[in-house]
């Protein structure tokens, strides 16, 4: 399965010309029968589509990444896991700079979700998402309102502390 036997897949690619509205549904829909192909089959598949989503720009890719993780989370999970594996496989075998730009990407988009949608996403992707899964529960941690500090006590009289 070699990223270099495989040809873009064009009409995946195309998607980015969409709106989200029209592009998510047909994703779903691509990654719902995905997920009953035998891995062998889903993962050369996956590989065409990687090949065509890294071919689009920053701009497009950052609107079909979003998609493509709002896809993850229409599906049920054992199929959401199912297509991140083979996703998470073809990317191994991607050039390091479309792995980073995946990170990237992913992690931007991630700041943005909810906290239920990170978290999810966390358990389909844990080795992106790793680091946004500690950030979730410190943001939850330290949602509270902060408490000042209590300042010391003001020596000498008056109310800038002076004496007389």
């Amino acid at each position: 399965m070699s990223a270099a036997n495989v040809q873009p897949n064009q009409d995946w690619g195309r998607l980015a010309d969409l709106s989200p509205a029209d592009r998510q549904p047909r994703m779903v829909e691509k990654y719902r029968t995905m997920a009953g192909l035998p891995d062998s089959e889903g993962d050369s598949q996956m590989n065409a589509m990687v090949l065509a989503e890294y071919a689009l720009t920053d701009d497009k890719l950052r609107d079909f990444t979003h998609s493509r993780l709002r896809a993850w989370l229409a599906i049920d999970e054992q199929a959401a896991l199912r297509i991140a594996k083979s996703y998470d496989t073809v990317m191994l075998k991607m050039p390091g700079k479309d792995a980073m730009r995946r990170v990237s990407m992913v992690q931007t988009i991630a700041r943005e979700m909810s906290i239920p949608d990170v978290q999810r996403l966390s358990q389909l992707v844990p080795a992106v998402l790793a680091g946004a899964a500690v950030g979730v529960a410190v943001s939850k941690a330290t949602s509270a309102p902060a408490q000042a500090p209590t300042a010391p006590a003001k020596k000498g009289f008056g109310p800038f502390g002076k004496k007389g």
